[in-house]
């Protein structure tokens, strides 16, 4: 009798363990799905808030990445290097080689397989936009920045979405450098005798 007892009061407690165990395995999940741990992981830390207000969200570091018009193709030349396979147009900066050139056309760009398309808003680029994302192509819009702070804020956040947050730091770090010391060089010269300027 006793042994029957002790087997009844043993199943129950297993019974309340496995639940226990189950509610503990659904709760970690719910935790690791999102929240600080989510943000952590490498699911979903790629992304950025593009022109259209779309929040492009990639779930790996971008390795085909393809450039619709030549500002988008040298940014992305200069944070992603070889991981740019095709542009629309050859980059303003001549250093920054591109492996091809492509149409602008949502079923060229669509076989090149890109993980992400970088579109400037610029001669009618913005109108591929829709049509590729409804053939399933991650894209993000680039608007036209307008101030220093606008160009520093669109770099980082592409450098984020590619997963390039170093060399974007870097590209930021350089452009400033330059700004200041073309701002530095302007004042001096502003400083100079009239009789000096003219010489030069």
């Amino acid at each position: 009798m006793q042994l029957k007892r002790l087997l009844i009061i043993l199943a129950v407690f297993v019974g309340v363990l496995v639940v226990a165990i189950m509610g503990m395995y659904k709760s970690w999940n719910a935790f690791t799905s999102g929240g600080i741990f989510g943000m952590l992981s490498s699911k979903g830390i790629y992304k950025m808030v593009d022109g259209t207000s779309e929040t492009v969200i990639l779930d790996h570091k971008a390795e085909r990445i393809v450039a619709v018009g030549p500002n988008a193709a040298d940014l992305v030349s200069e944070l992603a290097g070889d991981s740019v396979v095709a542009s629309t147009a050859a980059p303003y900066q001549t250093s920054n080689g591109v492996k091809q050139r492509v149409a602008p056309d949502v079923k060229a760009i669509e076989a090149l397989k890109p993980d992400i398309v970088i579109v400037e808003d610029d001669n009618g680029a913005q109108n591929l936009v829709r049509p590729l994302r409804e053939a399933g192509v991650k894209v993000a819009l680039l608007r036209a920045p307008k101030t220093v702070k606008e160009v520093e804020d669109q770099t980082k956040a592409v450098g984020q979405l590619l997963g390039r947050e170093d060399k974007a730091a870097t590209l930021v770090g350089t452009m400033m450098n330059y700004i200041r010391d073309t701002e530095s060089l302007r004042f001096a010269r502003r400083d100079e005798p009239k009789e000096d300027r003219c010489r030069l």
